[in-house]
């Protein structure tokens, strides 16, 4: 009995005249790609200059991640994390982050280092839908093969890299120089055309041929491809199968990529590596179909791959096609956000340990932004609530989880707010904000300050916030806390006294911080010297006995331009007291929300002084490891193993 896998190639392949090519195939040896020696560590290749070049102006000049300076750090890679950097490879070819190329010759330096562990992780391209790769895989293992080969007709054509080149008989040379356009130039001419038609197609038919005995001479040959080879043709045959069953019970929306990429009979991809037969065979096997099983070799070659096309590559890409499923895009959905977010965030680390200032805070703004919790920002439950996008309970629902979860993880838990709502923020986002945030840290707070923010004025008064559910504590806010152009501060350092004494508290329940919600910058909201308000309440805390219990301040300028956050210092300059914010983007505030917490040696909580600070800023992003390890746990990743 024939195996399944005994190929045999197009008919010409056994004829007695068969053109020769004129050279010896390579040993597998020195089909090595010197450039994938040069393969970085995961990390490296994240954090690496090179990588992550220039776009070249010039087309025919490309860059490629993988092809660095001659640092053999392939290897060292491998050896340190080996199951990592697979994953690493599969997660960016998979998020569309290594293009085709790249991606082929990164995969063929497996296939020479690590061919045992390449044959069994080939079902996740599979699961991924790279089909198109399992079949660049065995072209560029046989691409220096083909590259290198050399033919020439009986009618005196050759072929080059460059061009086709034609040579022709001599009684058959164009008349160039003929003036008079005779009824013989023209024939000649015509001649001419038609032998030059017959040349090519003969030598097209003979590098077919070539071809097609140099993928079958490897095959026979070298065991490392064979096996490689019947791996590729397995992960087609099994999905072509399972799609065939999809097909037949209507849920064409399972159907999987691989017909779409299954080469036609006699496409390139099918001449340069004899897979349609192969697969054909796989499923229709001899031994299964009475049909097959006295006839010859070749006959029954011939049938499979013919009854390939029309009960299987038909029916399936017609299915696709007329239920408007795009194969690509159905293979991108399916890829987790979360691993496309991580692969972004490896790159941003770049550039935040080589910047410092606004420039670091926006790019660790991006990051915190692209691993959001989920959690809708308090301004942004407001201005759903407000927008009527969504209903009173279902934004109330959301507020309280938003509550739990900030209450949870101890954030904000000891501060008081003062919230600026003039006249000129009616309607605008700022309003949103400074609504949300009073709010929020009011609910935040603890006895005697929950419930309870300031308003921003001359006078100011501790407000009660009044309502039963969030749309009516929102209108309080709004119609019944004063705006004034400018805030006496120092009244807010003696009411909280004032009430910290009348209501016996101890050093842990004074506020910790007092947020100012304004669109006036630093200079401009006070009605005194801050630092000369801050002098004060520290000499009337200090003869009370709360020695260090009075609260630093954070102004947040909404409207200004974001930049970088600013600590106020002391007279003595012996330590920050207090610090100015300037701008606001949701990402901001995620940022913000990511680091404050309660200093209190109980609470559940990292400390960054202050809610944060630019220098601060890397550690409130996610760990890099906690990064790389999400871009690779896709479960698909998870089957792949490292055998040698």
């Amino acid at each position: 009995m024939v195996s399944q896998f005994c190929l045999l190639g197009p008919s010409e392949l056994r004829r007695p005249n068969l053109p020769k090519t004129n050279r010896t195939l390579m040993p597998t040896s020195e089909l090595q790609h010197p450039s994938l020696s040069n393969l970085k560590p995961a990390l490296e290749f994240v954090f690496d200059e090179k990588k992550h070049p220039t776009k070249s102006p010039l087309p025919a000049k490309r860059h490629s991640r993988f092809e660095l300076d001659n640092d053999d750090l392939g290897e060292k890679a491998w050896e340190v994390v080996p199951l990592q950097t697979l994953k690493l490879i599969f997660s960016l070819r998979a998020a569309g982050r290594m293009d085709d190329d790249d991606f082929n010759r990164t995969i063929l330096w497996v296939y020479q280092n690590h061919p045992l562990t390449l044959s069994l992780n080939l079902s996740v391209f599979g699961e991924l839908g790279l089909f198109k790769d399992l079949l660049g895989i065995l072209h560029k293992v046989l691409v220096q093969s083909l590259s290198e080969y050399y033919l020439r007709t009986p009618y005196g054509y050759w072929w080059t890299p460059y061009g086709y080149y034609f040579s022709f008989l001599e009684g058959y040379q164009c008349l160039e120089n003929e003036k008079n356009y005779s009824f013989q130039y023209w024939k000649l001419k015509m001649e001419k055309e038609r032998i030059a038609k017959e040349v090519v197609a003969a030598w097209r038919r003979a590098d077919d041929i070539c071809k097609a005995k140099i993928a079958l001479e490897r095959f026979l040959n070298d065991k490392r491809y064979q096996g490689l080879h019947s791996q590729v043709v397995d992960v087609f045959a099994e999905f072509l199968k399972s799609d065939l069953k999809y097909l037949e019970s209507g849920e064409i929306e399972n159907i999987s990529s691989a017909a779409k990429f299954c080469p036609s009979l006699d496409s390139s991809y099918d001449k340069e590596t004899l897979i349609c037969e192969s697969i054909a065979k796989r499923i229709f096997p001899r031994e299964e179909y009475e049909e097959y099983r006295d006839i010859f070799e070749p006959h029954y070659s011939y049938r499979v791959r013919d009854r390939l096309r029309k009960q299987v590559l038909v029916p399936l890409r017609h299915a696709l096609t007329s239920s408007q499923l795009n194969s690509d895009a159905v293979r991108k959905t399916k890829i987790p956000p979360d691993m496309v977010k991580a692969l972004k965030s490896m790159e941003m680390y770049r550039k935040i340990l080589n910047y410092e200032g606004s420039y670091l805070l926006k790019q660790c703004m991006k990051i915190v932004g692209m691993y959001g919790d989920g959690l809708k920002l308090p301004h942004q439950v407001i201005n759903s609530l407000n927008n009527g996008q969504s209903s009173d309970e279902i934004a109330e629902r959301q507020w309280q989880r938003l509550i739990q979860e900030l209450s949870n993880k101890g954030k904000l838990r000891n501060c008081v707010a003062v919230c600026d709502i003039p006249e000129s923020m009616r309607g605008t986002t700022y309003e949103s904000v400074c609504i949300a945030m009073g709010l929020l840290i009011s609910e935040l707070g603890e006895y005697p300050w929950q419930g309870k923010a300031f308003s921003f004025s001359d006078t100011p008064k501790l407000h009660k916030i009044e309502g039963e559910n969030l749309r009516l504590k929102c209108e309080f806010m709004k119609h019944h806390m004063e705006s004034a152009k400018k805030l006496n501060f120092g009244d807010i350092y003696d009411k909280l006294l004032e009430i910290a004494i009348k209501e016996k508290l101890g050093h842990h329940q004074i506020p910790e911080r007092i947020f100012v919600f304004t669109d006036k910058d630093f200079d401009m909201a006070f009605k005194n010297d801050w630092f000369d308000d801050y002098a004060k309440a520290l000499y009337d805390y200090k003869s009370r006995g709360y020695v260090f219990n009075v609260p630093d301040m954070v102004l947040w300028n909404l409207k200004g331009f974001i930049a970088r956050p600013m600590a106020l210092y002391s007279r003595g300059k012996d330590r920050d007291v207090g610090m100015t914010v300037t701008g606001f983007s949701s990402n901001l505030l995620r940022l913000f929300l990511n680091a404050e917490s309660d200093s209190r040696s109980y609470a559940p909580q990292f400390q960054v002084p202050y809610g944060f600070s630019c220098s601060f800023a890397p550690q409130l992003i996610p760990r890099l490891e906690d990064v790389f390890n999400s871009a690779v746990s896709r479960d698909e990743l998870k089957n792949l193993v490292v055998f040698d």
